[in-house]
């Protein structure tokens, strides 16, 4: 469970709760390990979309650095509020 000063967002299965509000990510086509859902998989498809278009890859390694961060945030907290 993640919450921020504005939401709590939990993970269940294929399913992602922001708030009140629940949203299935179950994809037929799956890559990867069951625990991290259809995500990767689209992801993967874009950026070799990316590199066969010649079109910029939207997460580079600073997007990608931010949620290292928060990772490892998550697991430096030990269930206690941190502030990133």
């Amino acid at each position: 469970m993640i919450k921020t000063d504005k939401e709590t967002i939990s993970i269940i299965d294929s399913k992602v709760l922001v708030g009140n509000s629940m949203y299935d990510f179950h994809d037929d086509v799956f890559l990867g390990k069951p625990c991290y859902g259809s995500g990767h998989f689209n992801l993967i498809s874009d950026f070799y979309d990316c590199i066969k278009t010649g079109r910029k890859f939207e997460i580079d390694g600073q997007e990608s650095s931010k949620v290292i961060k928060i990772i490892l945030s998550a697991y430096e907290s030990d269930g206690k509020r941190i502030k990133i």
